[in-house]
C-alpha cells in the first residue's frame, strides 16, 4: 500500500536523525566544546549575563534546528515528492555543512535561496521557509536565474502566517501551511502521522537534552499563564471533564448539567484567574504544573497543594459572599465556643448557637458576619455547609448530595492521602487530581445561584487579549475593527512608534495603543502626532474593540482572504 511506503520513509529519516543527533551530542564532550568557545559564551562573561547551562541549552537549540531541517524534514520531504514522481533539484548535502544556521541563513541569495526546487511538467516550484526580501530588480534576476515559475512559502506553525505577497507581480506565490503542502502534494492522510511521528522524536530529544526554559512569573509572562488559560476555561464543559476515583460516583441529572454548562458558557470559569486567594492558588499550580510536570524522581506534593488550596479557598469565599445575604437561616458547624479579647473572653449569642438536627452532641452557629469568627471553616465544615445550602446552589438536591459526595472524596484521597508522611512522585496521580480539581471547580461555579463574579476577584482580559492578539502581526497591516457589536468596520492602521508596554499587579496590559483612520491601504503614519486629529483612534482598558481583521484583498488579490485576529467575548 502507498500509504504504508510513505510512513516508511518518515520512520526511517526520523531513526536515522534520532541516532545522528544523539551521536553527535552524547558521545562527545558537548558541553565542554561550548564553555571553550568565545563564540558561545556572553561577550562580557565577568557580569554573568546568564548561566553556564543557558549556553550549553542555546548551542544545543541551535543544532538540534539545523539538524530537524538537514537530516529530518528536508530528506523527508524530498523523499516523499520522489516518491510521487517529482524531480527534485537539491543542495541538501551541500546544505549540511552550514551547522547552526537558521532558515533566514539558509535561504539568503548568497547561499540556498531554496530549500530545494519541484520539478514536474515542465514547471519548477522553489520552495522556501521564508520570505522573499530585497528590491525587485533583484528578486527578478534570482527567479530567472533559477529558472522559477512558481514560489512556495512553506509554514511550519498552526497558522500560516499572514503575507504582504510584495512579489506577486514578479512571481506566483503561495503561502502552505506543512498540512496544506502534504494534502496536495503527497497524500491527504498522511500528515497526521509525519506530525505525531516527528514530534515524538523531537521530545525524546528534548528528554535526553534534560534542558528547559523555565520562565519567571514576571508582568509579562504572567499575563501570557493568563491567557493560556482563559482560552481552555471559555470554553470549558462540564460533560467534557470527568471526576476520576477509584469509587463509583452516580452521574449528573441532564437538568443539572444543563445547569451548569449554561452558566459556563457566560464564561463564569474565568474566576478562576481573577485576583482572589484561590485564583492565585489555581494560577500557581497550573504554572508550576507545566514547569515541573515531565520531571523524574520529584515530589509533586507542592504542585497539588495550590490546587486543594484552590479548592478550599473558592468554597471560603462562596462562604463569604452568604454572609448576611437577606437574613438567611443558614447555619455551619462551629469552631470555637469564644474567643479572647484581650484578658476577657467573649461568646456568641447564645441565640446563634444550636444543636446540630443530624448529629446529635455537635452543635452549630449561623452564618453571620458577626459569627464568622466562631465558625469552623475547615475544608470537611465547608463542604457540608455549601451542599446542604438549598440558597447556594442552584441544582437539585440529588445534584448537591452528588456533589457533596465528591468534595468528600477529594478532601480525602488529596490532603489526607499526600500531606503528612507520603511524597507524592507520581505523574499519573498529579493529573488525576489536577483534572478532578478542574471539574470540581466547574461543578461549583456552574452550580452557583446569582453567582456575581466581580464578588469573587473577576478580572477583564479583553484588553491585553486584544493587545497581544494585534501584536503577534506586522505594525504595517492594514485592518478592519469594529469598535462595538453595532457599528460598522473601518479600515485602520497602527502607528507604527507606540508606548512601552506596561502591566499591573495581575498582569493585564495598561497603556494605550494607538490607530489611525484611513482611507488608502497605503497611507502610513509613524508617530501620534502625525495622525489627524479627527482620525486618531485609541484603545485601552476602556475602550476595547469588538472585532479585528485582515482581508489581504485590500492590498492585493491573495489566497488568505480574511482571517480574524481578534474578536471580544461576548
Amino acid at each position: 500500500m502507498i500509504l504504508d511506503r510513505y510512513k516508511a520513509i518518515i520512520k526511517k529519516h526520523t531513526n536515522d536523525f534520532k541516532e545522528l543527533f544523539e551521536r553527535k551530542v552524547f558521545e562527545g564532550n558537548f558541553k565542554r566544546f561550548v564553555n571553550d568557545r568565545p563564540g558561545y559564551r556572553s561577550d562580557f562573561p565577568i557580569l554573568n549575563i546568564a548561566s553556564d547551562n543557558f549556553y550549553i541549552y542555546q548551542k544545543y537549540e541551535r543544532t538540534l534546528q539545523s539538524d530537524i531541517r538537514n537530516y529530518l524534514i528536508n530528506p523527508i520531504l524530498e523523499e516523499l515528492l520522489n516518491e510521487r514522481g517529482y524531480e527534485i533539484e537539491s543542495k541538501l548535502e551541500s546544505m549540511r555543512n552550514c551547522v547552526d544556521f537558521r532558515n533566514s541563513d539558509i535561504e539568503d541569495y548568497n547561499l540556498f535561496t531554496f530549500q530545494f526546487i519541484i520539478e514536474k511538467e515542465n514547471s519548477r516550484i522553489g520552495v522556501r521557509y521564508t520570505e522573499l526580501y530585497d528590491y525587485d530588480d533583484v528578486v527578478r534576476e534570482l527567479i530567472k536565474d533559477f529558472r522559477i515559475d512558481k514560489v512556495i512559502i512553506l509554514h511550519f506553525s498552526k497558522d500560516v502566517n499572514i503575507a504582504s505577497n510584495l512579489y506577486s507581480k514578479i512571481i506566483d506565490i503561495s503561502h502552505y501551511s506543512i498540512k496544506n503542502f502534504l494534502d496536495e502534494f503527497i497524500n491527504e492522510n498522511i500528515y497526521q502521522y509525519f506530525l505525531t511521528t516527528l514530534t515524538k522524536a523531537i521530545d525524546d530529544m528534548q528528554e535526553l537534552i534534560g534542558f528547559d526554559v523555565i520562565p519567571r512569573l514576571s508582568m509579562s509572562n504572567l499575563a501570557k499563564v493568563r491567557l493560556d488559560l482563559r482560552e481552555n476555561l471559555q470554553n470549558v464543559n462540564l460533560k467534557a471533564l470527568s471526576y476520576n476515583s477509584p469509587k463509583k460516583f452516580n452521574n449528573l441529572e441532564k437538568c443539572d448539567l444543563d445547569i451548569i454548562n449554561s452558566n459556563l458558557k457566560k464564561g463564569k470559569a474565568e474566576v478562576l484567574l481573577g485576583k482572589s486567594d484561590f485564583a492565585i492558588s489555581y494560577l500557581t499550580s497550573e504554572y508550576l504544573y507545566k514547569v515541573l510536570v515531565d520531571n523524574c524522581n520529584f515530589d509533586y506534593t507542592s504542585v497539588v497543594a495550590g490546587y486543594l488550596k484552590t479548592i478550599e479557598q473558592f468554597l471560603y469565599q462562596i462562604l463569604l459572599s452568604q454572609l448576611d445575604i437577606d437574613k438567611r437561616n443558614q447555619w455551619i458547624k462551629r469552631g470555637k465556643k469564644y474567643i479572647y479579647r484581650g484578658k476577657k473572653k467573649i461568646y456568641a449569642n447564645k441565640e446563634d448557637i444550636r444543636e446540630n438536627p443530624n448529629n446529635s452532641g455537635n452543635y452549630q452557629i449561623l452564618v453571620t458576619s458577626h459569627n464568622l469568627k466562631f465558625m469552623d471553616v475547615s475544608l470537611g465544615s465547608l463542604i457540608w455547609y455549601i451542599t446542604d445550602n438549598e440558597d447556594c446552589l442552584e441544582i437539585s438536591e440529588q445534584g448537591r448530595n452528588l456533589l457533596n459526595r465528591l468534595l468528600l472524596d477529594y478532601k480525602d484521597s488529596v490532603r489526607n492521602g499526600y500531606f503528612h508522611k507520603h511524597n507524592l512522585e507520581d505523574i499519573e496521580e498529579v493529573k488525576r487530581i489536577r483534572n478532578n480539581t478542574l471539574y470540581l471547580l466547574c461543578f461549583l461555579i456552574g452550580s452557583l445561584k446569582d453567582f456575581d463574579i466581580t464578588k469573587f476577584g473577576f478580572l477583564d482580559f479583553s484588553y491585553t487579549q486584544f493587545y497581544i492578539s494585534i501584536f503577534k502581526y506586522p505594525k504595517c497591516l492594514p485592518l478592519l475593527i469594529q469598535e462595538t457589536p453595532t457599528s460598522q468596520p473601518q479600515l485602520m492602521r497602527m502607528v507604527y512608534n507606540q508606548e512601552p508596554e506596561i502591566y499591573n499587579e495581575y498582569g493585564q496590559i495598561q497603556q494605550d495603543i494607538y490607530f489611525a483612520k484611513i482611507d488608502n491601504a497605503k497611507i502610513l503614519y509613524e508617530s501620534v502626532d502625525d495622525v489627524p486629529k479627527n482620525d486618531l483612534v485609541i484603545f485601552n482598558t476602556n475602550n476595547v474593540p469588538y472585532h479585528v481583521e485582515y482581508n489581504s484583498s485590500i492590498i492585493v488579490s491573495s489566497p488568505f482572504n480574511i482571517i480574524e485576529i481578534y474578536k471580544k467575548s461576548d
